[in-house]
This record gives C-alpha cells, structure tokens and sequence, in this order.
C-alpha cells in the first residue's frame, strides 16, 4: 500500500513536471508575453529594461526606422554617471512607453527637447535629464524604478509621467505584488518575484490572474460594457473605484515622499492621449459608441480629481490634455501615430517638451539653474 502511494506521489509530480515544461515550451515557442529583441528582465532587479546596445526600430506607422540606444544601465538615453558634482542639476523622468519614446530620436523626445531647452537656459548649473521609461510601466513599477536606479544618482527633480489612460489598469493588475505582508509599499520585488519573471508560464498565469480580477471588477461594477480604461472617466464612480483611487494616491504620494526624503523635488506630469486630444477619432470607432451612448463620462474627471489631490500634498501639477488640445486647433495637426499605435509623433514630443518647459520656468521653485529666476 505505502509502495503504492510513493509510486502515484512520483508519477503525480512527474506528471506536474511535463505539464510545467511543455507549458513553458508552448509560450515559449508562441512568443507568448515575449519582450522581444528590445527588452529584458534584470536578473538583480527583476525589472523590465532595455537590451543595452543599439537597434533599429520598426513600426508600420514609421516611415522609416528608428535608431533606439540603450545605455549600460538598460535605459534609453545615454550613459549615466552616478557621481554628480556641485555644479550640476539633474531631473530624473518615470514613465511608460510614452517616456520611453521609441518613435522618436531620443533627441526629439519630450524629456530631450526639455533638456535642451533648459540648458539654453541655464547660467549656473549644468543640465543633465536622465530618463528612465519603459513601456507598460505604472506609478507601482515607476516607484520600484526609482528606488531601484533612480536614487543613485541623487537627482534634484523627479518627474512622474502619469498616463491616466491605463496606469489605474497597469497598478491594478499588479496588486498582489505591490504591498508586502505589513501592509507596505515595495521599495522592491522580493526574490520569489524575480525568479518567476524567468519563467514565462508563471509570469502568463499570474498576468491572466490579474486580468481576470480586473475584468470580474467591472462585472460587478455593473460596467462590463465600458473597458476598464474607460472606466476612470466614467461622470458618476461605483463605489468600488474609490479603492482604486486611494491605491493611485497611495503610490504616487509614497514616491513623492521618497522623492523628497532623498533631496529631491518631485511633480506630476500627466500625459495626453489620443482619445481626448481627438474626441472624433473616439466617435468613430464602433466598439466605443456601445457605451458611449449609454454612460455619461467626463474625459476630465482623472486630472481634476489629481489636480486637486496635488494641491492639498504640496505637488506641482501639470496637465497636457488642455494644452494639447488648443494646439490642435491652433495648428490643425495630428498629434499622435494613429491608429498604427497611438503614440506621440515628434510634434507631440515637442508640445511635450514645451510646455514642461515653459512650466519649470514659470514655477521657479522646482528649478534652481538661473540666478534671474532664483531672484
């Protein structure tokens, strides 16, 4: 009998083995959450990053390709030094795939038309902008980025590239990883965490996992008609976006106390996409018209309810969505690549760029690098 049982215990973990490996092997084989030739796990972090190196990237929006370098560190931009001297005043940016900005020569990007702004106008200081985006990532994954890279190079202003679209999905989704069992914010992903990222089947059950509690919360919401990401523009909230809401304040309050603690400065930037920009792409599409005739939304909703939140936690503020969509009208030009991607094309990086500019100069106090502006 006891032979019996050892016999059918090892034939049940043999048999969970296979299981396993093929499994691998299929997701594998399929490209299944595959990171491509651009992207990859950090063993020491567990954390996405950029393959460091150069490559050409393709899209079939872009007209021709473009030349995407990663430094050492696995960020797009170039190498960056940890040691900074006195005279230096460095910004370290936290975003998705729109800080990322592969659609642009880094030089075009918002964080590098920014850059170069400020160095014409910096007197005292030298400019360095250290940008740290990768797509997918949400406030949760950004606060891990800053401690995890940012913090070494002790910047003196932190900037969160809040995309209000999916970044309220992009957190939720990782839920379970975010707190740890005293009911803390992560400053890191623990090494249970790290060693599944190797396996793309583990990675796959607890992505779908997370999918699966986002969609069974719109069942029972009541909104199942309205995709999730929509659902932060919904007039009137279910009770249960509330909780959702003080997640969202929750890590972008803790990563500006972070910020703070280590000497920095620290503001939100919220990014604008191409359904508000372009309300009349949005009436076109016919997957959106069976609840947008049905629910009443306010495509503000997010940024007031941000801005105000700001305001009481002492935060610098900035919305693009207004700013974005006066120069639409102003210059009568598309501001995004749609519909290949919906990403920002070089004139959106430089509405970007210009108006974080123009806000760091008009609010002093977030910036030391002209004695004009300090007086």
């Amino acid at each position: 009998m006891a032979k019996k049982l050892i016999v059918n215990f090892f034939l049940l973990i043999l048999g969970i083995v296979i299981a396993f490996s093929a499994g691998e092997m299929i997701l594998r084989t399929r490209g299944v959450l595959s990171l491509g030739e651009t992207h990859q796990y950090d063993p020491r972090t567990g954390l996405v990053t950029l393959v460091p190196g150069s490559i050409n990237y393709t899209e079939k929006c872009l007209t021709e390709p473009v030349l995407v370098e990663a430094n050492s560190q696995g960020f797009r931009d170039e190498e960056f030094e940890i040691e900074k001297p006195a005279d230096v005043f460095r910004i370290a940016v936290f975003g998705d795939s729109y800080t990322e900005a592969r659609h642009v020569l880094l030089k075009n990007s918002f964080h590098g038309i920014l850059e170069n702004k400020l160095k014409e106008l910096a007197s005292n200081k030298k400019i360095e902008i250290y940008s740290f985006g990768i797509g997918g990532s949400g406030t949760f994954r950004n606060f891990l980025y800053l401690n995890q890279y940012g913090l070494k190079y002790k910047p003196d202003l932190v900037i969160l590239a809040f995309l209000p679209m999916n970044d309220f999905r992009d957190d939720y989704e990782m839920l379970s990883e975010i707190f740890d069992q005293d009911g803390k914010i992560k400053t890191e992903l623990t090494q249970k965490e790290k060693l599944s990222k190797k396996s793309i089947l583990l990675t796959w059950l607890r992505y779908k996992w997370q999918v699966f509690k986002t969609h069974g919360l719109a069942s029972r919401l009541g909104e199942a008609q309205v995709p999730f990401d929509f659902q932060v523009f919904l007039k009137e909230y279910p009770e249960s976006w509330q909780k959702i809401w003080d997640l969202e304040k929750t890590l972008i309050g803790r990563m500006n106390r972070t910020s703070r603690e280590s000497g920095a400065k620290f503001m939100i930037l919220t990014l604008a996409d191409v359904w508000r920009i372009h309300p009349e792409l949005m009436a076109n599409e016919g997957f959106d018209r069976r609840f947008l005739d049905k629910f009443e939304f306010d495509f503000d909703k997010p940024e007031k309810i941000l801005n105000d939140w700001a305001r009481d936690q002492d935060i610098a503020f900035l919305n693009l969505t207004p700013i974005f969509r006066e120069r639409v009208v102003q210059e009568k030009k598309m501001t995004v690549l749609y519909p290949c991607d919906a990403h920002w094309s070089e004139t959106g990086h430089l509405w970007a760029g210009e108006a974080l500019f123009q806000f760091l100069k008009d609010n002093d106090k977030l910036i030391d690098i002209d004695e004009n502006l300090a007086d």
